[in-house]
Parts: structure tokens; sequence; C-alpha cells
């Protein structure tokens, strides 16, 4: 290998640490809960660059488990026919489509076989619940706080390049009513492994739109906030405080 080839890998794998674990050398569970998060934003070349990247520093840190364990995972998004090129993604929705997915999402919990598939369902619509009302990422949900009758507490976790971490903010919703619905939603995502859920939805989507080569994921319901948003009052200081970016840009 070429010694700017290795230098190269170096880099990309210290901003991979850089932008996930504060610059940290994780555990291999901790770099697949990531992978889980993140695959759907690679292509199937990219994400395999990615593992090469890893897995080659890895092996020069000595780290040669964690090294074998990157280079085994396999992106499960690759099937979803994000192999040759980024796979596109669902940016909107139209009316009904949102009604049909929050009313299937509710009748799968209504017709449970267990209590585990009850439990399962509630988190999907805790998940659609809080996205559709936030905004906010997946892997934020677990980690919400409410902080009064009406407002709420979003701890940003998205990292850029440079390791920065995105912006917490504080929140309010329309009601007490619908802040008592958002905080049940809320209980039933604490310690509740977002990756499984997101995964849950997209085979839920997969059955409901069964002839859609592009199909709806949780972050469709962040885009269209932010769609709502470009089109609102507010300044940009505001939509990227609602959002949770750094950067007004």
């Amino acid at each position: 290998m070429l010694g700017s080839t290795k230098v190269k890998y170096r880099k990309n794998a210290q901003g991979f640490y850089n932008r996930h674990f504060d610059g940290k050398i994780p555990t291999a569970s901790q770099i697949l809960y990531v992978f889980h998060q993140i695959t759907e934003q690679y292509t199937a070349k990219s994400f395999t660059n990615l593992k090469l990247y890893l897995a080659f520093d890895l092996r020069e840190r000595g780290y040669h488990d964690i090294a074998n364990a990157v280079s085994q995972y396999v992106n499960v998004d690759a099937k979803f026919g994000n192999c040759h090129k980024p796979m596109k993604k669902v940016k909107t929705l139209r009316k009904e489509d949102i009604n049909k997915i929050t009313n299937n999402v509710k009748s799968n919990a209504e017709n449970a076989p267990s209590k585990k598939a009850l439990l399962n369902r509630k988190q999907l619509i805790a998940a659609v619940w809080l996205a559709k009302e936030f905004g906010c990422r997946p892997a934020e949900m677990p980690n919400i706080i409410r902080t009064g009758p009406t407002s709420f507490f979003i701890t940003g976790v998205k990292k850029d390049e440079f390791g920065e971490r995105g912006l917490d903010r504080h929140l309010n919703v329309n009601s007490q009513k619908n802040a008592d619905i958002l905080d049940e939603c809320i209980g039933y995502l604490k310690g509740a492994k977002m990756s499984r859920i997101q995964d849950r939805f997209r085979f839920a989507m997969g059955k409901l739109f069964p002839n859609r080569k592009k199909l709806p994921t949780l972050y469709v319901f962040r885009h269209i906030m932010g769609s709502n948003l470009k089109s609102s009052q507010y300044s940009n200081v505001e939509k990227a405080y609602i959002l949770g970016h750094q950067a007004v840009r």
C-alpha cells in the first residue's frame, strides 16, 4: 500500500472517531451501533471504503478483534437499491400518505399478538409521533426530556467533520394534551435501540407501499419539518435552532 494511501486511510478513520466518539477509539459494539444508524446514508461502495479505512487503522493500532468485526459487518441497506449510486431518500409525503402511515402503525399495535410485539409496535408509534412533532433525529429520541407543561429539551447528537455536536434545544408544543401524548411516547423509547426501530419502520413501509422504489424512513418527517420551516416566518437562526443545527447554512 502506498504511503499516501495509508495517510488517507488514517485521516478518514480519525474523522470517523471525531464525528462519533469525540476522537476516542471505540469498542466493536459501539462501532456497529453507529453503523446501524448511518448505513442508509452510504452507497455500497462508499460504505465498503469506510470499513476499509477503519479496519486498516484499527489493525495498525493493534485492535485486531475490532477490525475483524468492522470488516465482517454487512450494509443491510444495500438491498434497498443502494448499490451503485446514492440511495434516493424520500423527502416529502402527501398528506394522505402521512395519514396512511400513522393509521397503519396504530392499527398494527391494536392487533399485536404478544406483549413483546405490542411494545415493539408502541415504540414504532412513539418514534413516528416524535418525528412528526419535533422533526428530531431518531438517535435523539431516547434522551428527550419534558421540562414543563408544554416544553421539552432535546440533546443534539449529530457531529460534523470537526467533531462538533449538534445543537441542544428547548421546544414547546401547542397544548398540554399534546405534551402528555409526547411524554408517553418518550417513555416508550427510553433505553431503546433506535436502529432496530428504524429497521422495523422500513420493513413496515415496504409492506405498506409494496410498489414503490423509494420507501420513507423516519427521517422523512425531519425533511418535512425543514420544508415547512423554509416557508415559515421564522428567522434563519430560529429555523436552525428548531432543527438542531449549529450553523444557519
